[in-house]
């Protein structure tokens, strides 16, 4: 019996694969869902807000704010050219009600300065799409008349497709 298994297995191999060397190949398919992404990072130097300091100065002078710098970070892996706008989101207003004119705060952003104002305005800008950190440097310029007292506001950063 041992002859006649030995017989049946070395048989079952022979009939099962060829006697010559033949290279089988198959394809199969591979996909990946990779989400598309950008984000908007704000990093003011002074902390979670942009602080502009306490400012002195001659009432019947103009005065200057130290300058702050905001790191701004754009991560995206979409490939698109885009641009960042800011807006004034609310003026800066003291405990009093006191408002700061809009064209009081100043921005730098490379070779781009201007004020902040309540309309989108172009920081910066990347025709590439890919992901940057860009500085921007805020100041603010207090007329001579204004009022004293803490002001406060906002600005909104956007990132906008091209």
């Amino acid at each position: 019996m041992t002859k006649l298994t030995l017989y049946v297995a070395a048989l079952s191999l022979f009939c099962c694969f060829p006697v010559s060397a033949e290279t089988l190949s198959q394809t199969v398919q591979v996909s990946a869902v990779i989400q598309p992404e950008t984000t908007l990072s704000i990093e003011p130097a002074t902390g979670s807000t942009v602080d502009l300091g306490t400012i002195r100065g001659s009432a019947s002078q103009p005065r200057l704010s130290d300058p702050v710098d905001v790191v701004v970070r754009i991560n995206t892996n979409m490939g698109q050219p885009y641009r960042v706008t800011q807006t004034l989101a609310s003026p800066l207003v003291n405990e009093d009600g006191n408002t700061l004119p809009p064209e009081a705060l100043h921005f730098t952003s490379g070779p781009v300065q201007g004020q902040v104002t309540s309309g989108p305005q172009t920081v910066f800008s990347s025709a590439q799409g890919t992901s940057e950190l860009h500085t921007v440097t805020y100041q603010l310029e207090i007329p001579a008349d204004q009022p004293g007292g803490t002001y406060r506001g906002a600005f909104m950063m956007t990132v906008v497709p091209e």
